[in-house]
């Protein structure tokens, strides 16, 4: 199996980061222009605990995903960590690029102090959802969201 190396995202990697956000089982309605997510994109490298990175294999990013640490006054302190803007390129996926990327994000989250790890994902992807299960996480409570 090939092994990906992983590392923060810079400001040149996002035309390929936002490509990979828009395929079609992720958000291919997503309709940020090229300043806009320019712009969020410096957003989240002045926020301390957000963090945006970019697989590559062969010099080619083939995935992405964010990690947010959220530091708690319940649970007697402890730090949320949560994944989101979890995608592997759409022709590469079940070749376990998909698990080097969560695997390398729960390190990530322990080094940073995280005492629990969440993600969520759309009702819609069933093999999304499979995928997180095959890795160990559990569905836990109900998400509600404004809308």
């Amino acid at each position: 199996m090939d092994i990906l190396s992983i590392r923060e995202a810079t400001l040149e990697d996002l035309p390929q980061v936002m490509n990979l956000i828009g395929q079609s089982d992720m958000s291919p309605d997503n309709q940020l222009t090229e300043r806009q997510a320019k712009d969020i994109f410096r957003q989240i490298t002045r926020t301390p605990f957000h963090r945006l990175f970019v697989a590559e294999l062969e010099n080619q990013i083939v995935g992405t995903f964010a990690l947010i640490v959220i530091q708690q006054l319940s649970h007697n302190g402890a730090s949320l960590g949560v994944i989101e803007d979890i995608v592997v390129r759409s022709d590469l996926q079940g070749n376990g690029f998909g698990r080097q990327i969560m695997e390398f994000a729960a390190q990530e989250a322990q080094v940073l102090g995280c005492q629990k790890l969440t993600l969520s994902t759309g009702n819609a992807r069933i093999k999304a959802h499979d995928f997180y299960e095959s890795l160990g996480y559990r569905q836990d409570g109900i998400r509600f969201a404004l809308i």
